[in-house]
């Protein structure tokens, strides 16, 4: 009967473990070479709105675009498959913000000066005024148990309606100069931004009752929270930062620099995108979600003031204070080689003015080269195991 000597079932070892080693590394770099985020690209449109436009919401069940006009004291509906307007309906004086209830269509809209929320319906007709307290600024809608929440500067508390009978029903009271709001559907947990505070009232819903207050950054004035991840994102008018809030822990993971003078946040929760408004350069920082990084910067209007997105067809609406427009960025996968979107402007036959740029993405060669260097470390540390075996047995 052959006998196999020890050097030869050594060797054998030793060619078997440097041959599952390579077929390891060739097996993760074809891993490494897939993206590990979907790339987007950020091209734009843009399209004329009236005087001062300085809100925006999104019905997204309908694709009806929602704009305040506030120099004009009207809400502009538009139609998002074509950027067409279909309807104006004339508000209160000074409007200042503007919430949708998908579920029942009806429309909310905050008019500061005088002290009250103006209700439209799904079909473009004014309903009723609510009177709601001194000097609402904000206004968010939990479509789960139609209740609207406006936010009233002057009395720094925030008024609770209940839609069904267009009705105030509670009053919470809150920090110095509250100026934003957001809600979590899904745990009924409302967010409340006290600009004065530097602060982030967190209220169970259930109770209307504040729970925490979150510290962030210098002057914060806008947040937008995604639910599927239980992150929000305050805007910090003056660090230039939007401040990253775990709903779960109620503290902030950390500080994101932005753009200039950052005065709005929205968020794709069905991309995991966040769209921050800069309204001191212009521009709109994207940060991907899954990292909390920003991967793209995109040139829009004067004086952008607020951003909404549609989460279902990934278009996001920039109103554009200073020139009277709307951008509209419809993210698209690609291969962007530059994290930064310059624009450039043309007249399209519409009238309209099209915006064409790059967009940003996750890097891929920096993963590489740590899979790489992974799996150089795995190949040596087997080789002189399996040599020292040899070795041990010779």
């Amino acid at each position: 009967m052959p006998f196999a000597s020890p050097a030869r079932t050594v060797n054998k070892r030793l060619l078997s473990s440097i041959a599952i080693a390579v077929l390891g590394m060739m097996l993760l770099l074809s891993f490494a070479a897939v993206p590990s985020t979907l790339a987007y690209s950020y091209p734009s449109t843009a399209f004329g709105v009236g005087n001062s436009p300085n809100a925006v919401a999104i019905n997204p069940a309908t694709d009806k675009i929602y704009v305040v006009e506030n120099a004009d004291s009207n809400l502009s509906v538009v139609d998002g498959s074509n950027n067409a307007g279909v309807a104006n309906v004339t508000v209160g004086t000074n409007p200042v913000a503007v919430a949708v209830n998908p579920s029942t269509g009806n429309v909310y809209v905050a008019n500061q000066d005088d002290n009250n929320v103006a209700v439209i319906d799904g079909s473009n007709k004014f309903v009723s005024n609510i009177s709601t307290g001194t000097n609402p600024i904000a206004v968010a809608v939990n479509s789960a148990n139609n209740k609207v929440y406006v936010v009233n500067t002057g009395d720094n508390n925030v008024a609770v309606i209940d839609g069904a009978t267009n009705s105030v029903v509670a009053n919470i009271s809150v920090g110095n100069s509250p100026d934003a709001i957001a809600i979590n559907n899904k745990t009924n947990t409302v967010y409340v931004v006290n600009g004065a505070d530097n602060n982030v009232a967190v209220v169970d819903g259930a109770n209307n009752v504040v729970t925490a207050n979150v510290s962030v950054g210098d002057s914060p004035q806008a947040i937008a929270l995604n639910p599927n991840t239980g992150l929000a994102y305050v805007v910090n008018n003056v660090d230039n930062t939007v401040s990253v809030l775990q709903a779960s822990s109620d503290t902030v993971l950390l500080n994101i620099t932005v753009g200039v003078a950052p005065s709005a946040v929205a968020v794709d929760t069905a991309r995991n995108l966040v769209y921050v408004a800069n309204s001191g350069d212009g521009t709109v920082s994207v940060i991907d979600g899954s990292r909390n990084a920003v991967v793209a910067n995109v040139t829009v209007g004067n004086t952008p003031s607020a951003v909404a997105v549609n989460s279902a067809n990934g278009k996001v609406y920039v109103a554009n204070s200073g020139d009277n427009t709307v951008t509209v960025i419809t993210p698209s996968t690609g291969n962007p080689s530059t994290t930064s979107t310059t624009p450039t402007t043309q007249t399209t036959p519409t009238g309209q003015t099209s915006q064409t740029g790059g967009g940003g993405g996750i890097p891929e060669f920096p993963m590489q080269i740590g899979v790489t260097l992974l799996v150089t470390v795995a190949m040596v540390a087997t080789f002189m195991l399996a040599r020292r075996a040899n070795q041990q047995r010779q």
